[in-house]
């Protein structure tokens, strides 16, 4: 009974040692941070509205950790792309909606630190002149598409030079009627 015992116990032992070694761990690499596309519920639906386009919507980066946070601010190239979304619409296309490349005349890696329990918030117009696929209906109508945004900053040297956040946060994917 002892030997069986112990065999069992070699086996489990020298399959822990099996999986580290091959680089298979149970790791869950938990974000810091909690996305959401601040639009509120207005007669049912969530409406974005953009009619104009100094209009805009919200996607707030919330810090749920218990220490400070860093990540790029938006106006430099290290944190530009960083915010993307995925729109699915009502036939079920999706596409993937990002900032379109820039030149840049000014950049330098610029990040905001977040306290915990912060937010970092960013606006989106979803100008055609900026980004890529904008899911915008005709002047004058509305279409409702399903939206998730994600939040997602690249490991590079500045980054761990600053101890800026690297890593991806992705929000709910809620359904939105865009209007214009």
């Amino acid at each position: 009974m002892a030997r069986s015992w112990m065999a069992s116990l070699v086996v489990f032992l020298v399959a822990i040692v099996a999986l580290e070694a091959g680089g298979i761990t149970a790791q869950v690499d938990q974000s810091p941070f909690s996305v959401a596309i601040a639009v509120p519920t207005r007669f049912g639906k969530r409406s974005i509205e953009l009619y104009r386009p100094e209009q805009h919507f919200h996607v707030v980066l919330t810090n749920i950790s218990k220490h400070d946070e860093s990540v790029w601010r938006e106006w430099c190239s290290w944190g530009y792309f960083n915010l993307s979304f995925e729109v699915t619409d009502s036939e079920g296309k999706t596409v993937v909606v990002k900032k379109k490349q820039r030149e840049w005349d000014k950049n330098y890696p610029d990040f905001a630190t977040i306290d915990p329990n912060g937010n970092f918030v960013i606006e989106v117009t979803f100008d055609p002149e900026v980004w890529e696929n904008p899911p915008l209906p005709e002047m004058g109508k509305s279409q409702t598409v399903s939206i998730q945004a994600i939040y997602e900053s690249a490991e590079c040297g500045e980054a761990k030079e600053r101890k800026v956040w690297t890593g991806r946060a992705v929000s709910e994917k809620k359904e939105y009627t865009i209007c214009r």
